[in-house]
């Protein structure tokens, strides 16, 4: 459930973050698994594996994107 406007809405999956090392422990970055309720233990492992291993060694565009625009801020 999530609370916007004060009124609270249903989600349609269950979402789950979970936080990642990348560039040897120098920076952290996440991955969203979806709609866990109805995969198996083994599945999301996988997953997770397979999405910070892309991370790691700069496949995931996701993350390029947003590292390419969290660069341009001022720190």
């Amino acid at each position: 459930m999530r609370v916007a406007f004060e009124r609270e809405h249903d989600r349609e999956t269950i979402d789950v973050f979970f936080t990642t090392s990348v560039h040897g422990y120098k920076e952290l970055s996440g991955v969203t698994i979806t709609d866990v309720a109805h995969r198996s233990t083994v599945d999301i492992a996988e997953e997770l594996k397979l999405r910070s291993a892309a991370i790691a060694d700069g496949t995931d565009a996701e993350f390029g994107e947003v590292k390419a625009v969290l660069g341009w801020l001022p720190i």
